[in-house]
């Protein structure tokens, strides 16, 4: 996945709070979280392509061109 570096990061971000939910379920202190790990996984990458398609420093990215 390619993009600029401010959605990377934000992407990153969200990944790590996915991630503590998810170890949060497993410690037993995250009881109401039932969905699969696979299923978040494909609505965060879903949200991040969709946000990525509209961010003109992404489009850029993609393209190989200088700003």
């Amino acid at each position: 996945m390619h993009g600029c570096e401010r959605c990377f990061k934000t992407g990153g971000v969200i990944f790590l709070a996915l991630g503590i939910l998810y170890l949060g379920q497993d410690l037993a202190w995250w009881g109401f979280w039932t969905l699969n790990w696979w299923t978040a996984l494909f609505l965060v990458i879903g949200g991040a392509h969709l946000a990525s398609s509209t961010c003109k420093d992404c489009q850029v990215a993609r393209s190989g061109k200088k700003k």
